[in-house]
């Protein structure tokens, strides 16, 4: 189900988009630009996605996109596109995080070398998970295609994005 709501957000300033393309070598997706184009900074509604992972008995798992990391101030208090990029680009380099989602884990586009258009990861920090890695959809638009109809686990493993 395609997002059918944006909770809050405005504009990107497409001043600060290219200059944060430009900063970081990078070209974001046009489904990432046409969303941040209206909603910088907003949460979908619904949000919720689910992703393949071996340690549930279900094989996949579900969490939320949560708020996508704005370019310009951070209403909420938290940070921003360039503040999340600046913490972790020693740690995680090709990785572009552009929201954050539940128990502080993080969305990121993978920049790695020999990808057309950059698939979504997510990044798990925690004392079990300690920075691990896991791709949840080829790309952000069919990350968003993914997005479940409502906040419930589906009681069968879905359509993985």
């Amino acid at each position: 189900m395609p997002v059918a709501n944006w909770r809050s957000g405005r504009p990107v300033d497409p001043k600060r988009l290219a200059a944060f393309e430009t900063s970081r070598g990078i070209i974001f997706p046009p489904a990432y630009k046409a969303i941040v184009a209206l909603h910088d900074g907003a949460c979908p509604e619904p949000d919720n996605v689910a992703f393949r992972d071996d340690r549930f008995s279900t094989g996949y798992d579900v969490i939320g996109i949560g708020q996508l990391y704005p370019f310009g101030e951070n209403e909420d208090g938290g940070w921003t596109i360039d503040e999340a990029n600046d913490q972790y680009r020693a740690v995680f380099p090709g990785l572009v995080f552009i929201s954050e989602c539940a128990n502080g884990w993080s969305f990121a586009l993978d920049y790695a070398p020999g990808k057309d258009e950059p698939p979504v990861v997510l990044v798990r920090f925690g004392i079990h998970d300690q920075g691990s890695v896991v791709e949840v959809a080829q790309s952000f638009e069919k990350l968003l295609a993914g997005v479940l109809e409502d906040d419930c686990r589906p009681a069968t493993m879905p359509n993985l994005v």
